[in-house]
């Protein structure tokens, strides 16, 4: 499923010298296809957290946590984000940190306060 920022395109790729890779058998089949991923941005020491653990809340973002047995509810900036992870903001003091174990794909049944037991 596409998110809300997200969609899908066709892109023509043409091979840098296709009649050199052709003759070397690299040639791509006819009915085949390729799967790329392309990168629209790269941030060092960046803070990712998996989209699955974001959750939207009224206007904003937030995280569920795991402390001591039982979940915190974090709010997040969330800086950028693709299919997989997103980039949050961990500057803020009650923000998600390095570390942190996050509940993914909470849905309405975990509420913050509330007991959980962790798995990996």
């Amino acid at each position: 499923a596409l998110g809300i920022e997200e969609q899908r395109v066709n892109v023509i790729v043409e091979a840098i010298a296709p009649d050199a890779a052709a003759t070397q058998g690299i040639a791509l089949g006819e009915g085949y296809r390729v799967d790329a991923r392309i990168t629209v941005s790269s941030h060092d020491d960046a803070l990712l957290v998996p989209t699955a653990a974001l959750v939207r809340d009224a206007s904003q973002w937030r995280v569920l946590v795991v402390e001591n047995g039982r979940t915190l509810a974090r709010s997040v900036t969330v800086l950028d984000r693709n299919a997989d992870m997103g980039r949050v903001d961990g500057g803020a003091p009650d923000t998600v940190k390095e570390g942190d174990q996050v509940v993914l794909y909470p849905g309405t049944t975990i509420q913050a306060g509330q007991r959980v037991k962790t798995r990996e």
